[in-house]
């Protein structure tokens, strides 16, 4: 039952009156509006007849009352029973014993409801984050253990909000379905989304009821199925950040990523058993290679413990070749490539071609400008796509503006790019990219006072070439992009673009790099050279010169 504005128990006749008088009608008003006399009508708001479901309905309809009006007729009906049904329990099983891991983020879930319980108000949550990263298995092992605690019962709905056949759940027909696990009848249950939403807040209100909304697709899909009384809580899980339940609902935001290495290790441990711990160094490799991803984890330790004769380390070896780890990943209906493609086929064209795209970057942080001469857009245009991507957890944004893809995810863009894209889209790509990178290294050097000029790919630069304002800046940039030097001149030898190499060598002699990263330049040229490349055959001696005075300076290993 709710409470009227007095404290008092509230019913039906006294709370139509209230509404009617708030409209500004008059009995024989309303009484014209829902069909019925004007005596009925007062018989009824002084407490002397019980109203019908259809008056009630009726009488909630016009006067907006936003299922208030359903729900104490449902509470007046003595054939309701909602005091005679069994507790709702619908929770699923879960990962049971071999969950592991999340224990920050099961402890933040714990600090929240306590902290909805002293304050005296509902608790709600949002946990989002890439796809396989166990949103749902963290909703449900917390809602187990905590569901004693709710004495109202337990409501859990999958909402489909990316299910490949495209068929999302409706959110009226999930509401239905929680009245009658209330006990509402069917008969008794409003026929508008909004009704039921109404009704379900008004039987909610007394009650301590707990409701995981999983696989959310938009704000507008759980919207109806949020609560407001106090002593409730209602989790929702979505690949989506729906910044519409911070927003407007006050949600609390839960980021889910991967598992730290010492978790995934674990996962593997509880699932493969006495094997993993014979291979320690097998199962750490199969978990990097795994991106230490739940749903890959699981995948891979189903796997070994389907083949008892294989070691773990045959698996993991497995898993070296890029082109074959979505394929490894997967058993039967479960697979990597199939929670991808949800979020994938979620995005419009222009956001899904610079998914592709990204996957043909095989580097560490892309920055915005780099990104932006990849798929051939202004900046701010790449800004707004990587944001987009950013929105579904398929890229995320780093500490210094640049834009970072998950290892399996940027293996499954760039199979995705080789399906998809023509290789002369795929090779103008890269060529864009590699020039932009020629053009911003030649722009720090200018900056720097560098009297060296790096070999053009193009007759004309890139769309917007980075610009630096003094030479600690340019500095900096060449000290944040070293990793991706290499990768840049890697993708120019391998699609015979000439000279990128030596991007590479500049940094190594400027920078004083270790032996390591000297051999990988030294590695790149001769493989430039085995390709023909004209600049790299010249500048052989070079790189041999400068790497002698770098063994003299007692750095080589």
């Amino acid at each position: 039952m709710q409470l009227s504005s007095d404290g008092g128990t509230a019913t039906f006749g006294p709370s139509v009156r209230r509404w009617r008088e708030a409209r500004g009608l008059s009995q024989r008003r309303l009484a014209a509006a829902v069909h019925v006399s004007p005596g009925w009508l007062s018989r009824i708001e002084n407490g002397f007849s019980e109203p019908t479901m259809g008056l009630a309905r009726a009488c909630d309809e016009v006067l907006g009352a936003g299922g208030e009006l359903v729900a104490l007729a449902v509470v007046g009906e003595r054939d309701v029973g909602l005091e005679r049904l069994p507790r709702p329990a619908q929770l699923p099983a879960g990962a049971g014993a071999t969950f592991v891991g999340r224990t920050h983020e099961l402890a933040e879930l714990d600090q929240l409801l306590e902290l909805a319980a002293r304050a005296g108000t509902v608790m709600t949550v949002l946990i989002d984050g890439l796809p396989g990263a166990g949103k749902t298995a963290l909703a449900v092992r917390w809602a187990h253990q905590v569901s004693h605690r709710f004495d109202g019962g337990v409501l859990f709905a999958d909402l489909k909000g990316f299910a490949l056949s495209g068929e999302r759940a409706d959110p009226g027909e999930v509401l239905e379905g929680f009245l009658l696990a209330l006990g509402v009848a069917a008969g008794s249950i409003p026929a508008s989304t909004a009704q039921r939403a109404g009704l379900m807040r008004s039987l909610a209100d007394g009650r301590r009821l707990l409701v995981v909304v999983d696989n959310a697709g938009t704000y507008e899909q759980v919207a109806p199925l949020l609560l407001g009384a106090a002593g409730c809580a209602v989790v929702v899980t979505s690949r989506r950040r729906l910044r519409g339940l911070t927003v407007n609902d006050g949600a609390v935001r839960i980021a889910l990523g991967p598992m730290l290495p010492e978790g995934s290790i674990e996962l593997l441990t509880a699932t493969i058993g006495e094997r993993a711990r014979l291979e320690p160094e097998s199962v750490r490799l199969l978990a990097q290679r795994c991106g230490h991803l739940p749903l890959a984890l699981r995948i891979a330790a189903e796997r070994v413990v389907a083949s008892p004769r294989h070691r773990v380390a045959e698996l993991a070896s497995d898993l070296i070749r890029d082109s074959a780890r979505l394929d490894v990943l997967a058993a039967d209906e479960l697979a990597v490539r199939s929670a991808f493609s949800c979020s994938y086929r979620d995005l419009d064209p222009e956001a899904r071609r610079t998914f592709r795209l990204l996957g043909l970057f095989p580097g560490s942080d892309i920055a915005v400008e780099a990104a932006a001469a990849l798929v051939d857009r202004p900046s701010w245009v790449a800004r707004g796509l990587l944001e987009q991507l950013a929105s579904m957890h398929l890229a995320e944004e780093t500490a210094w503006d640049g834009w970072g893809v998950h290892d399996l995810l940027r293996v499954y863009a760039a199979r995705l790019a080789e399906e998809e894209d023509p290789a002369p889209e795929r090779a103008g790509a890269v060529r864009r990219l590699v020039e932009w990178y020629v053009h911003t290294a030649d722009a720090a050097l200018h900056v720097m006072g560098g009297n060296r000029q790096l070999p053009s790919l193009a007759s004309c630069p890139p769309l917007e070439p980075k610009r630096f304002g003094n030479p600690a800046e340019a500095a900096l940039w060449f000290q944040r992009e070293s990793e991706n030097f290499t990768t840049v001149a890697r993708l120019a030898v391998d699609h015979r673009l000439p000279g990128a190499w030596e991007l590479r060598l500049w940094f190594c002699s400027r920078h004083r790099r270790p032996t390591s990263e000297w051999r990988a330049t030294w590695e790149i040229e001769r493989r430039a050279t085995r390709a023909g490349d004209a600049v790299a055959e010249a500048g052989t001696t070079r790189q041999q010169d400068a790497s002698h005075a770098h063994v003299a300076d007692g750095d080589w290993a």
